[in-house]
């Protein structure tokens, strides 16, 4: 007769990732507890080059991005992002109209203005990971990567 224990899975699924882009470490930090406090594990960058490096190799699950940063801001960020199809939040203290229809088109999946409440970005994080947990993985035919 098998053990208890040998019916359950030796591997436990991996916790959702959520990548949070802010070039304040406050906020990084703020939203970082608020999203580890509910399970997730979460990754940081302070600017859209790290944040791309980050996409390539943790392949997120959802992304929190602050659209006023150094180096590569969030806007030329969500244009590199095209091919990914990871959900994104928008955090962001100046968004004008046509900066939200620019974040419209680009596929983001929500905008909260900076001040924000935690408890709003905790559910609108909830709903992207679930949305992307849903879809198919993305399939590589390994067959065109012999030629």
């Amino acid at each position: 007769m098998p053990s208890i224990s040998s019916a359950i899975p030796s591997k436990i699924a991996p916790k959702p990732t959520v990548l949070v882009l802010d070039d304040e470490e406050f906020i990084r930090d703020l939203v970082a507890d608020a999203l580890e406090s509910e399970g997730y594990r979460v990754i940081q960058a302070a600017d859209g080059r790290e944040g791309l490096a980050l996409v390539e190799s943790e392949c997120p699950n959802a992304i929190v991005l602050d659209l006023m940063m150094p180096r590569m801001n969030g806007m030329e960020f969500l244009n590199r992002l095209q091919h990914h199809h990871c959900p994104v939040i928008v955090l962001s203290a100046s968004l004008n109209d046509s900066l939200r229809k620019q974040c419209s088109e680009a596929g983001v999946c929500a905008i909260l203005d900076k001040p924000f409440s935690l408890a709003r970005l905790r559910s609108l994080v909830k709903d992207a990971v679930q949305e992307s947990l849903r879809r198919p993985p993305i399939l590589i035919d390994a067959g065109h990567l012999d030629s």
